[in-house]
């Protein structure tokens, strides 16, 4: 009679291990590494030194020569985040 509880015990605690250990690996969140890109230099916003507050018309006038210094802004980050997605690609390879 132990026998039989002895054989039928062996599978079941098989069993429940099986299943404790599939379901905490589902069930524990994957922690994301942050990398580091060394060489990249990220650019640092304009300064709209130039701004004028016209208080009776309710606008901002700012130099052209700050709105090209933001498109060039603006085209270095899209830059940065090309690479930065082209490096994640290639290190999940």
């Amino acid at each position: 009679m132990q026998k039989s509880k002895k054989k039928n015990l062996l599978p079941a605690v098989l069993l429940i291990s099986l299943m404790l250990l599939l379901t905490s690996c589902e069930s524990n969140p994957k922690i994301e590494t942050i990398r580091e890109f060394p060489d990249v230099v990220f650019p640092f916003f304009p300064d709209p030194t130039g701004a004028v507050f016209n208080e009776t018309q309710e606008t901002v006038t700012v130099d052209l020569d700050w709105w090209l210094r933001l498109a060039e802004y603006k085209a270095d980050v899209d830059a940065i985040q090309a690479y930065i997605i082209r490096m994640e690609v290639a290190s999940e390879r």
